[in-house]
């Protein structure tokens, strides 16, 4: 059975782009019924790459193992994985420690695109204090005296 599942696995995932969970998943449809197996399979390949990139990215930076993809597919109609993907920076950059921890969820993050709009302007804003720390960092260790001028003599 676990010889045929695996042939199985490769016709309907030839990249082997599908999680472990993912797989799991398909193996346990595959062994309560070849159809089952075969429409399960189909809505697992319908969730497009884009979105399960994005999912995979957001488990991997929250060390979660959720499964749920259909708002971030309702997202990349109108965003780039990218855009995604910053939000998901944002708000473990900045949320991460805090009360707003609980916050950094798939539907509080790509719950719409107003959402997806405030939270990518706000990463543009904290990109931009990050880059003006670092050059801030990098002329006071030029300058030994740590005030940020350097005399000329």
């Amino acid at each position: 059975m676990k010889k045929e599942f695996n042939e199985y696995l490769k016709i309907k995932d030839p990249d082997g782009e599908l999680n472990r969970a993912q797989s799991d998943w398909l193996e346990s449809a595959f062994n309560s019924g070849w159809r089952a197996a075969a429409k399960d399979a189909k809505k697992v390949k319908d969730v497009p790459k884009e979105a399960r990139e994005v999912l995979k990215y957001f488990n991997e930076k929250t060390s979660r193992n959720l499964k749920q993809t259909t708002k971030i597919t309702a997202r990349l109609a109108t965003y780039k994985k990218e855009d995604l993907m910053r939000v998901i920076d944002y708000a473990i950059g900045q949320w991460t420690g805090t009360k707003f921890e609980q916050y950094i969820q798939i539907n509080t993050l790509f719950g719409s695109d107003d959402k997806i709009d405030k939270y990518t302007e706000c990463w543009h804003a904290w990109q931009k204090k990050k880059e003006t720390e670092a050059t801030l960092m990098k002329r006071a260790e030029e300058d030994e005296s740590g005030c940020g001028f350097k005399p000329s003599f």
